[in-house]
């Protein structure tokens, strides 16, 4: 007889991928219109696409619980690439979330159309952070679950990849400037200085000094009006000497610069406006020899932030200036 064999049917189970897998780099954003509920265009609705926006880079923020009164994300709104057009930041939020003041648009995804799309779980407050480009192809994302919001950090570092292309005339964007004192108006309608308007833009802090035009400026003139020292004002040739000195007053000790030196006084550039007739105490800081003063003459700004000061020396100190004075003045 023929031996027939078992035969044992084998079937391995398969792992089919989800139908709906995560956008990642390389894929579309997807396009949706949702409603902000804070920022600009508040009640209105937007495009999740670059077409909504000009065809701009897009950051969106799906962070569903960091939108509160509180949220610490002006940062981004001040980032040089945002200020200047080429990105817009969207955030995204949840329905049941209390929003705050927002410096950009926060979208309402209340019937999760957005969470579905992006397939985020249900249940879980992930912060997902994507940029998409004008194409509206994801060039960036992130997921996490930490307790603190870190995609910030990382979406800074992410704005400054974004290729930043030389602005056309037609392109650049148009701040109002006034035409006497050069004060610029913000968004809110308040007035402020360049300075001011930039260093609440821009993660900068600007300070003062002067250039080399306008201090030879202020050298000629010196040279062309004598520096009123009193009575007996041109007691001694002035000499063009820059050196560093320290004002000392009951309210603390500056520095400041000279310009013009002479035996029995010297005209200075000083940070602070000391009023004529006020008291000093000046320190030669190259020879450490000190000496007392006064404000014969204050001649206002030279420049943003410096003051032109003649001082007179109440002690005569034929040697304060020491000996570079002695012997630019024998030159003389």
């Amino acid at each position: 007889a023929r031996l027939r064999w078992p035969t044992v049917a084998l079937t391995a189970r398969v792992r089919r991928p989800p139908s709906s897998l995560p956008p990642t780099a390389g894929d579309r954003f997807p396009d949706l219109g949702l409603p902000a509920v804070s920022g600009e265009g508040r009640g209105a609705l937007h495009r999740t696409a670059p077409e909504g926006f000009g065809g701009k880079w897009l950051l969106f923020l799906y962070w569903p619980r960091d939108f509160g009164p509180s949220n610490g994300l002006a940062a981004l709104r001040r980032h040089r690439l945002v200020t200047g057009d080429v990105v817009r930041v969207l955030g995204v939020t949840s329905a049941d979330q209390k929003v705050g003041a927002s410096p950009f648009p926060v979208l309402a995804d209340a019937r999760r159309q957005l969470a579905q799309a992006l397939a985020l779980p249900w249940g879980r407050s992930l912060r997902a952070t994507y940029l998409v480009d004008p194409a509206g192809i994801i060039r960036w994302t992130s997921l996490e679950d930490l307790p603190e919001p870190r995609p910030l950090e990382a979406a800074l570092r992410t704005l400054d990849a974004v290729p930043c292309p030389e602005p056309s005339a037609e392109g650049r964007r148009l701040e109002c400037m006034c035409a006497w004192c050069r004060q610029v108006q913000a968004e809110d309608g308040h007035w402020s200085s360049v300075e001011a308007f930039i260093e609440a833009r821009l993660p900068i802090q600007f300070t003062h000094g002067i250039c080399p035009a306008c201090l030879e400026e202020q050298e000629q003139s010196a040279r062309e009006r004598p520096v009123r020292l009193g009575p007996e004002a041109r007691r001694s040739a002035r000499i063009l000497l820059r050196f560093q000195v320290l004002l000392d007053t009951d309210g603390g000790a500056h520095p400041a610069e000279t310009v013009v030196v002479s035996r029995h006084g010297a005209l200075v550039l000083s940070p602070v406006p000391h009023p004529e007739q006020a008291e000093l105490v000046v320190a030669n800081l190259e020879s450490g020899e000190s000496a007392r003063c006064r404000v014969a003459w204050n001649g206002g700004e030279a420049a943003p932030g410096l003051h032109k000061l003649g001082l007179e020396l109440l002690e005569p100190r034929p040697a304060f200036w020491g000996p570079e004075y002695e012997a630019r003045r024998s030159e003389a």
